[in-house]
């Protein structure tokens, strides 16, 4: 099984309306890591989220802007 693993700090955080039962959600975004070892190595792009349950917003939420994060992209087998 082969996975890539990525090093992103969030950027922003941001409150956006929702549709249906759920009347807000909130939009997370991710930049590449550019310090070592995962300056060189891990992948360039953004990555940009919207978490609608509250309960695992406030998971990312609880982290200040500039934190980073490990992401795993890993197939579903």
């Amino acid at each position: 099984m082969s996975k890539v693993l990525c090093k992103f700090h969030l950027y922003s955080i941001e409150r956006i309306p929702w549709y249906g039962e759920q009347k807000e959600a909130t939009k997370f975004k991710f930049a590449p890591d550019q310090g070592e070892p995962f300056g060189k190595a891990t992948p360039q792009g953004n990555i940009e989220i919207v978490v609608v349950n509250p309960a695992a917003a406030e998971q990312l939420t609880k982290h200040q802007i500039n934190t980073s994060f490990y992401v795993t992209f890993e197939p579903v087998e």
